[in-house]
């Protein structure tokens, strides 16, 4: 599995437990991880920055190629946090670019509830707890994206295709009540490798 710019071992450690091997290659890897990060430029969507931090216009075009050479390749992608953002832009969606009662307070990740479906459904039931630590999330949903997750808010929390499962929270972290993240990163492994 090929890492995006952000090498966090929290991702590391996540993925190389449910047995991948990560690397930097990926004209090699089996699968593509978008980690979080700063921002999507609003650019990309066509809006104007009001609020945007953190905007790497240079990562969002690399990432935004890499997600097109993984799909033609039929090669699975699995996004967290700014990695769903970016999923989500490249489907043609939009960002809302700045959103309360999201972020982490004071450097630790909110938890809320969300609704779940999809696979997400038949993993944990309809409903559990999740993490949040962004300010930013999908607005216009990107075509073809079926939608995984939503948090009582109406936010969306998740979505999927055939070769994607993007999470607003990080699974790579979690490990809250009967939603813990291991699973979910689990199933993917198993869904396309196992």
């Amino acid at each position: 599995m090929t890492l995006s710019k952000d090498r966090s071992l929290n991702y590391v450690r996540a993925f190389a437990a449910a047995g991948f091997i990560p690397t930097f290659k990926n004209d090699s890897a089996d699968a593509l991880l978008l980690c979080g990060g700063g921002d999507v430029s609003p650019c990309l969507y066509g809006k104007r920055n009001y609020c945007c931090r953190n905007v790497d216009l240079e990562r969002d075009q690399k990432e935004l190629y890499l997600i097109k050479k993984f799909l033609d390749g039929s090669r699975p992608i699995f996004a967290v946090c700014r990695g769903l953002q970016v999923i989500n832009v490249f489907f043609g969606g939009s960002l809302y670019q700045d959103l309360p009662f999201h972020d982490q307070i004071n450097g630790v990740d909110r938890y809320h509830d969300v609704k779940f479906f999809g696979e997400l459904k038949k993993l944990f039931g309809p409903c559990g707890t999740v993490n949040s630590a962004h300010h930013q999330a999908i607005a216009e949903l990107g075509k073809g994206l079926k939608v995984t997750a939503v948090s009582e808010d109406g936010v969306i929390e998740g979505v999927e295709t055939e070769l994607i499962s993007a999470y607003q929270f990080h699974p790579e972290r979690l490990r809250y009540g009967a939603c813990r993240g291991e699973k979910i990163i689990d199933n993917f492994y198993k869904k396309y490798f196992g």
